[in-house]
C-alpha cells in the first residue's frame, strides 16, 4: 500500500449524523493473529483502524503504518476488486467496522464526499476519519451513535 504525505479527513458526522441507532457499523475487537480480510476474498465492509499491530501479507510480509482512524481496505471496495494481501493484527487490537453497502448509500447522501473519496483513493491518498478515540460501549449490540463522537 503506497502512502502518500497528505491526508484528506473525513468527517463521519455528516456521513451518519441521521442515523442514530446504526445496525450496520461497530467496534471490534481483534486477537493477535486473527484475520481482518483474506487475500482473495471479496469486500464487504470498510475498517478505521483503532489499536493494535497489523501485519500486511503479500508477495511479501511487513508492518502496515497506520494512524488511529485510517480507513483501511477502500480501494478494493471502490474498484469492486477481491483483496489483493491478506491483513491479520500481530497484537490484539481494534477497529471499526462498517458494512460497505451501507457506507455507500451514506456517502450518496453526500456526493462531494463520495467525489473526494474516489479522487483521493485514485491518487493513493490515506483517508483519515474523526473516529479514533471511542468510548467502550460503542458497537456492543450492533448499535452506535456515531453523531456524540464525531465532531473533529
Amino acid at each position: 500500500m503506497s502512502h502518500d504525505t497528505h491526508f484528506y479527513r473525513l468527517n463521519i458526522q455528516h456521513l451518519f449524523d441521521t442515523d442514530a441507532n446504526c445496525r450496520y457499523a461497530y467496534r471490534r475487537h481483534y486477537e493477535a493473529n486473527e484475520i481482518v480480510y483474506q487475500k482473495g476474498s471479496q469486500p464487504i465492509a470498510l475498517f478505521i483502524y483503532l489499536s493494535g499491530k497489523l501485519t500486511l501479507i503479500g508477495k511479501k510480509t511487513q508492518c502496515l503504518d497506520v494512524y488511529p482512524g485510517e480507513l483501511i481496505g477502500a480501494h478494493a471496495h471502490f474498484a469492486s476488486l477481491c483483496y489483493a494481501e491478506t491483513l491479520q493484527f500481530s497484537s490484539s487490537g481494534e477497529m471499526f467496522v462498517i458494512q460497505f453497502d451501507y457506507f455507500q448509500k451514506q456517502l450518496h447522501r453526500c456526493f462531494a464526499y463520495f467525489e473526494k473519496i474516489s479522487d483521493c483513493l485514485l491518487k493513493r491518498q490515506r483517508i483519515l476519519t474523526n473516529l479514533t478515540t471511542l468510548p467502550q460501549d460503542i458497537g456492543k449490540n450492533d448499535s452506535v451513535r456515531l453523531n456524540r463522537y464525531a465532531a473533529l
